[in-house]
């Protein structure tokens, strides 16, 4: 079985544009929070610091919980269970820690962290039109996604 790690570009456009349409979207919604924070936050440098590195955190995150998904299928059920429940816990770990680092930004700092870690949130609420209006721009036509219902594991293609 091919994972997401592996050669992960290829796999992205390929195999898996529902995690393709969901950095598209929280790289945009990034931008725009910075955009917003340069004109309204009082500490600007430490807000947009804060941005960047929660709208990264939330790229890793989205990258590593399609990852997990993707492996979770060679697992028998109970096994799958620890492992995702394993996979949560290292993914919320890693939002304390941004939070925890954002924390020495001040209160603009954090703030822009927070917004970034959250921005996963819009962006897959933006997901279809995403999809439909940059996704295939960027990577071409013909794309199968919110049409038939497709799966990245080869256990489940149709």
């Amino acid at each position: 079985m091919k994972h997401l790690k592996s050669n992960w570009m290829s796999n992205l456009k390929t195999q898996n544009e529902a995690l393709a349409d969901l950095i598209l979207g929280i790289l945009i919604f990034g931008i725009l929070v910075v955009f917003v924070g340069l004109f309204v936050a009082p500490d600007k440098a430490a807000f947009v610091l804060g941005a960047v590195l929660g709208t990264a955190t939330s790229v890793i995150r989205a990258v590593h919980m399609a990852v997990t998904l993707d492996r979770q299928l060679d697992y028998g059920e109970k096994d799958a269970r620890a492992y995702a429940a394993r996979n949560y816990g290292i993914r919320y770990l890693i939002m304390i820690a941004v939070l925890l680092v954002s924390t020495r930004l001040g209160v603009s700092g954090m703030a822009g962290a927070v917004i970034g870690l959250f921005s996963m949130k819009p962006a897959a609420i933006l997901s279809p039109q995403i999809h439909k209006y940059i996704y295939t721009r960027i990577f071409g036509k013909g794309s199968r996604l919110y049409g038939t219902w497709i799966c990245s594991s080869e256990h489940f293609r149709p």
